[in-house]
C-alpha cells in the first residue's frame, strides 16, 4: 500500500468509530481533508485522490487463521473496501469498507490515535508509517532489533531490493528520513552480523524535545561516525537520513 492509499485509510480512522462500522456505513473523504493531511495545495489533488482510491479498491489483504473458532479455515483473501463513490463536482469520495476487514480496523485505529496521525500523514514513504508503528511498540525501551528476513516477509519485500544496499537505500533510509523530519521521534540505525551476513537492523530512537532542531555536526564529528570503508558521499547521505545537519561543501 502506497502513502496516498494509507492517507485515505488514516483519514477514515480519524473520523469514524470502527466499533460502530458495518458494511453499510458510508465514510466520506473530501479532497481538502487529504490536502490537510499531506500539507499540500496541489491543483490536481482530487484526481490524485481518485487514483489512490482506485488503487486501494484493487488492493487485496490476506488474513491468516482469521477465525479462532474454526481451525480448518487457514486463510482469507479480501479487500480493504467494497465500493467507492465519486462526487466530482464537490471534490470528495465516499467508500464502504469490506465486511471481512472491519473487525481489524479498531486494532489499526488503536495504533494511530489522532495524536499519532499528525506525525505520519506528511510522510512521503509508505514504509515510514510501518517503521514508525514498529518503533512505537518499543517506545519505552528506545531500541528495537528487527530481523531483516522478518521485515522482508512482513512488508512484502521478499522479491524486491534483494541487495542489502538497495533495501537500505529505497526502504529504510527514506522511512527514517520521514520519521526524523515529520514525526515526534528521532531515529538512527545500525546493523548486526551473523558471520559475514547482516541479519538485523538495530534502531535507536526517542521522543524529540519540543522545538528540537536537527543536531549539527562538524566534519570531524561526522568522520568519527563513519563506518569501515564508507565514502564521504555515503557517510553524508546516511547521516542526513538519520536527521543530522551537515555542511555539504565539506563532503563534496
Amino acid at each position: 500500500m502506497d502513502i496516498s492509499e494509507q492517507r485515505i485509510i488514516l483519514a477514515c480512522l480519524g473520523q469514524c468509530n470502527p466499533l460502530e462500522l458495518t458494511e453499510k456505513t458510508v465514510v466520506h473523504i473530501s479532497v481538502n481533508t487529504i490536502m490537510d493531511l499531506a500539507d499540500t495545495s496541489s491543483k490536481s489533488a482530487y484526481e490524485e485522490l481518485k487514483r489512490a482510491s482506485e488503487r486501494l479498491f484493487n488492493r487485496q489483504v490476506v488474513i491468516d487463521n482469521p477465525d479462532p473458532d474454526d481451525p480448518t479455515l487457514t486463510r482469507t483473501r479480501t479487500r480493504w473496501v467494497s465500493s467507492i463513490n465519486y462526487y466530482d463536482g464537490e471534490g470528495r469520495i465516499s467508500l464502504h469498507f469490506s465486511t471481512r476487514i472491519i473487525p481489524y480496523l479498531s486494532q489499526l485505529q488503536g495504533k494511530f490515535t489522532k495524536y499519532k496521525l499528525q506525525h505520519v500523514t506528511q510522510f512521503k514513504s509508505s514504509y515510514g508509517v510501518r517503521l514508525y508503528e514498529l518503533l512505537l511498540q518499543w517506545q519505552s525501551k528506545g531500541t528495537r532489533e528487527i530481523e531483516i528476513d522478518w521485515l522482508r516477509k512482513t512488508w512484502g519485500l521478499e522479491t524486491k531490493y534483494k541487495a542489502l544496499k538497495d533495501l537500505k537505500k529505497w526502504v529504510i533510509e527514506p522511512a527514517m528520513k520521514d520519521i526524523n523530519k515529520h514525526s515526534n521521534l528521532w531515529v538512527k540505525f545500525g546493523q548486526r552480523k551473523a558471520g559475514r551476513r547482516v541479519v538485523e537492523f538495530k534502531f535507536q530512537f526517542g521522543l524529540k524535545k519540543p522545538g528540537q532542531a536537527p543536531k549539527k555536526l562538524t566534519q570531524k564529528q561526522a568522520e568519527a561516525l563513519a563506518r569501515t570503508g564508507e565514502s564521504y558521499k555515503n557517510l553524508y547521505e546516511r547521516l542526513k537520513y538519520e536527521g543530522y545537519q551537515l555542511d555539504i561543501k565539506k563532503f563534496s
